[in-house]
């Protein structure tokens, strides 16, 4: 902490803190950055994707992701989304890649990303409007009508 004169502090107050950071209820000391290695381009974000036995480097700049190998400094896959990115996540060996128009999905399999397609399901706008009571039960029309679709017309006859 720096110095300040104690006319311009109230006793006990902390006015500034240089190399701290209240985490988890209690002040800790910034560490020192971590020499990362080597980018092969300066990307606007990197995420990184731990899996089970493997640890990647996923780089985006000009709506474009790039598996690197941080390492080598060299690039093992370029994926053009032709989207502007907003944000990834992985979960396994998925990677969700969330765009300002459209959510796409890559599987790594085989020493690369792939996109895959999946059932998109439809998004449901249910209000307390679309309901009725029915029979005891609340029947929402909106659910009711896609279950149909999707199940058959006796999906929801019980």
């Amino acid at each position: 902490m720096r110095n300040v004169p104690e006319s311009t502090v109230k006793d006990g107050a902390c006015e500034e803190v240089i190399n701290m950071r209240y985490r988890d209820e209690g002040w800790r000391p910034v560490s020192k950055k971590s020499d990362f290695g080597c980018m092969p381009m300066d990307f606007e974000r990197v995420w990184v994707h731990k899996g089970n036995d493997y640890v990647h480097f996923i780089g985006y700049k000009d709506k474009t992701l790039y598996y690197f190998d941080k390492d080598t400094c060299k690039v093992v896959q370029t994926i053009e989304v032709g989207d502007e990115v907003t944000s990834v996540s992985f979960v396994g060996n998925l990677m969700k890649v969330v765009g300002k128009n459209d959510v796409y999905d890559y599987l790594f399999a085989d020493e690369e990303y792939v996109l895959i397609s999946g059932v998109r399901l439809p998004v449901l706008d249910i209000s307390i409007e679309d309901t009725e009571k029915d029979n005891g039960k609340i029947v929402d029309k909106k659910v009711e009508q896609w279950m149909r679709q999707l199940f058959g017309g006796d999906a929801l006859n019980v």
